[in-house]
């Protein structure tokens, strides 16, 4: 799923047609239009990491090997937030987690971790794929871009769909055993 794809949605969500003809076209933008692009894209940013911190984990597995046991984190493919497991030869390791490496044993593990998602452009794609729906992104973005602009009652009702979105994906996750996190979203508090 293209992040300019959900942007589109988005803009067609709020009612701006023309702003969402302009950014499927590549046309050029005004200052104004660029803004509301850009922070569009943070909007959707934001949402990204918060289903992968709070509601679907995003996991990866790596393979590595040390002499000493000593496994930089730099060395995984993300930056992780959780280690899950480490395990050699099929079976879990006593491991001792630092700030920059893991130290066990074993010369040769797996780890298995859960990361946040890194800072899109409006030209990347999402880390969900086609996990999760452009409908549900859309919803979460068009909520947390009503809340910036003031307009709480669409913002409440943007994060009710999501909300309802996030639920019906995670009911399906756990369903087909995928590891998920929270569980009903609670409704956000305006200040």
């Amino acid at each position: 799923m293209l992040i300019k794809d959900v942007i589109i949605s988005v803009l067609r969500i709020l009612g701006r047609n023309e702003l969402a003809s302009a950014v499927a076209d590549n046309a050029t933008l005004t200052a104004e239009e660029k803004e509301t692009v850009t922070t569009l894209l943070y909007c959707f940013n934001a949402v990204e990491s918060e289903m992968a911190v709070n509601y679907l984990p995003l996991t990866e597995k790596k393979e590595l090997e040390s002499a000493t046991g000593k496994y930089f984190l730099f060395l995984l493919d993300h930056t992780p937030t959780r280690i899950i497991r480490v395990t050699a030869g099929g079976k879990e390791v006593d491991y001792e987690l630092f700030p920059e490496f893991i130290i066990t044993e074993s010369k040769a593990v797996v780890i298995e971790y859960e990361y946040a998602p890194a800072k899109k452009t409006i030209n990347d794609s999402s880390e969900y794929g086609k996990n999760i729906g452009e409908r549900a992104f859309a919803c979460g973005v068009a909520a947390e871009y009503c809340l910036i602009n003031g307009e709480t009652d669409a913002a409440d009702l943007w994060e009710a769909k999501y909300r309802k979105a996030v639920d019906k994906i995670q009911a399906e996750a756990a369903q087909s055993g995928k590891k998920t996190t929270g569980g009903y979203i609670p409704p956000r508090r305006w200040v």
